[in-house]
């Protein structure tokens, strides 16, 4: 076999043949914390089969569980029973279609997991919206009254009308009012 050396193409020492059954070790293809960790010579682990740690790390993660409710869940659930809001409701504020309801209600019901930034956003600043309005008037029933009141701030629209339409800007527009009237912001 010819190899390059400093005067060009010279004929070389023939490579070992793969022997799949010995194990060589090549020290130069080792990285120093290979070295360092006691894994030269050892055979790279296929990418389709996981090491014992990773075995480990996987059984250790709780597997969906129906009928557990998650903390964002538990929060949008009880939201929705304490502004009496619909399936069809429920579905929008979540930025869902109308037609998605059922699978909101496996949400709320805990057969489903919520999943996707865009939802969780979502109960976030419903909650924020919930928390303050509870907090300042100093109970929920007061707090949907206030929710079914038209706000000239809004436009002569009730806050739950706006998040009925189910646009982000709608919800960020409630959540600001809501802010600005507790005086959180200016």
């Amino acid at each position: 076999m010819l190899r390059p050396n400093g005067k060009g193409l010279q004929p070389g020492p023939p490579r070992p043949s793969y022997q799949p059954e010995i194990e060589q070790e090549i020290r130069f293809a080792r990285t120093p914390f290979q070295q360092r960790a006691g894994t030269l010579g050892a055979r790279k682990a296929s990418p389709y089969q996981l090491t014992e740690r990773h075995q480990q790390m996987v059984a250790d993660v709780e597997p969906f569980q129906p009928g557990r409710l998650t903390g964002p869940v538990k929060v949008f659930a009880k939201l929705v029973e304490s502004w009496n809001l619909s399936d069809d409701d429920a579905s929008v504020f979540l930025g869902f279609e109308p037609a998605d309801k059922n699978l909101v209600r496996s949400i709320l019901e805990g057969r489903t997991t919520l999943r996707g930034r865009d939802a969780k956003d979502r109960i976030t600043s419903l909650y924020v919206i919930w928390s303050i309005l509870t907090t300042m008037f100093g109970d929920a029933v007061t707090a949907t009254r206030w929710m079914s009141e038209r706000q000239r701030a809004l436009g002569d629209k009730s806050p739950i009308t706006l998040l009925k339409e189910g646009s982000m800007e709608n919800l960020l527009r409630v959540k600001h009012l809501v802010e600005f009237i507790a005086g959180h912001v200016s």
